[in-house]
């Protein structure tokens, strides 16, 4: 049966993005080594499930601070913006009903990267 391990996130400064995706999101560190000039950093949601890793290969610089298409989930999507806003992230569209009749929000990261928090 196929799985997704992780997805990696563009960043511009990995130990900005590390604290806030920590501080921000209660992310957890599964591994933090050197990888080139760079470091790998893995990490774990508090609910499990796929893993993302912050990092950006060389010649993708470009990508840092767009839409990445990818959307994180919740049981209680409402209680999770509440808990997301008093933790300070940014939300560039308040969590609504959208036209396909769930509730969804988007939120920008430290590294202005753009991702969507959806109902499940």
């Amino acid at each position: 049966m196929l799985s997704m391990k992780f997805a990696t996130i563009p960043v511009a400064d990995q130990a900005r993005a590390l604290a806030w995706y920590t501080e921000k999101l209660g992310c957890s560190v599964v591994e933090d080594v050197p990888f080139g000039s760079r470091r790998w950093i893995e990490l774990a949601f508090p609910a499990g499930g796929s893993h993302i890793v912050l990092f950006t290969p060389p010649g993708l610089e470009s990508r840092v601070g767009t839409f990445i298409g990818l959307s994180f989930t919740a049981e209680d999507v409402e209680q999770v913006y509440e808990d997301m806003c008093r933790r300070g992230v940014v939300f560039l569209q308040p969590l609504e009903t959208a036209d396909w009749g769930g509730q969804q929000a988007i939120f920008q990261d430290s590294e202005g990267n753009q991702f969507v928090l959806a109902a499940r």
